[in-house]
């Protein structure tokens, strides 16, 4: 009861820290985007877009929110959880160990490329379009009375419906492409698990082991297997959140520049 207490507080200290920490860490790298696009030269802002630029900063703050969380938590779990089904394999026969091994390593490589070719052929289209739905809503918050003296009030609305449109239409088939991924995954799994069955009724004709400490293997791996199918939603997760970093990583670096200081002990190009 003593143990269980004091790993309790040690729990929540530790959340506590982790908190403290990942907020420092977020909220620095939302500080150092905004001070560039406060600072840059205001002729670079004249062609861009304000909604465009606040919607990368969000999306990025958000994923790498997501993306932290994946790394300490589903990661680790993940690889933790297999190991451990593996070496309860390994214990009683080295060959369903590497049957263990060998499945998870191929079906979770391939999840994994499968995941990232998804995410980078249809998430460019979404951001594109999520920015331009950002752009027009914050054009019109900004423009609100020119919008309505002009008349545009349902150019603006059919601009938003047509582009909502395509960004949920690449959003809809990215998902789509995912859930067939995971429906192939789990058919590898399925071929797995029959195919550590074949070897079970194998050992056990040859006397290597009997048919409930097999039922028990299996039971235990079929359980382990259940890992490998969260890798594939990791990974997507994990990529997405990636794309949108490196979308605005290259959305900075081609932004412009500062050429005059701004704030306190600027480094500016001349």
């Amino acid at each position: 009861m003593v143990v269980y207490f004091v790993l309790e507080i040690i729990n929540r200290i530790s959340l506590y820290y982790f908190a403290t920490a990942f907020s420092s860490i977020q909220g620095s790298l939302l500080n150092a985007c905004y001070t560039y696009f406060l600072t840059v030269d205001p002729i670079y802002h004249s062609t861009k877009s304000t909604g465009t630029i606040q919607s990368k900063i969000e999306a990025t703050g958000r994923q790498l929110s997501f993306t932290i969380d994946i790394l300490l938590f589903s990661l680790i779990d993940i690889v933790v959880g297999y190991f451990t089904v593996v070496v309860a394999l390994g214990a009683f026969s080295n060959q369903l160990a590497l049957i263990g091994i060998g499945s998870f390593l191929a079906i979770s490589l391939a999840s994994f490329y499968g995941h990232v070719v998804i995410t980078k052929v249809f998430m460019p289209f979404w951001i594109i379009y999520r920015d331009k739905i950002r752009a027009i809503a914050t054009e019109n918050l900004f423009q609100n009375s020119f919008i309505r003296a002009s008349f545009s009030t349902t150019e603006q609305i059919s601009k938003t419906i047509k582009y909502e449109k395509i960004g949920f239409e690449a959003r809809s088939i990215m998902v789509l492409s995912r859930s067939i991924l995971t429906f192939v995954t789990r058919l590898l799994i399925t071929g797995s698990v029959v195919w550590m069955v074949i070897v079970m009724i194998e050992l056990i004709s040859q006397n290597k082991i009997d048919s409930t400490l097999a039922i028990a293997l299996l039971l235990t791996y079929m359980a382990g297997t259940r890992q490998i199918t969260r890798v594939g939603q990791t990974v997507a997760n994990f990529s997405e959140g990636v794309e949108d970093m490196n979308d605005l990583w290259d959305y900075i670096r081609t932004f412009g520049k500062q050429t005059y200081p701004v704030i306190d002990k600027d480094v500016y190009e001349k």
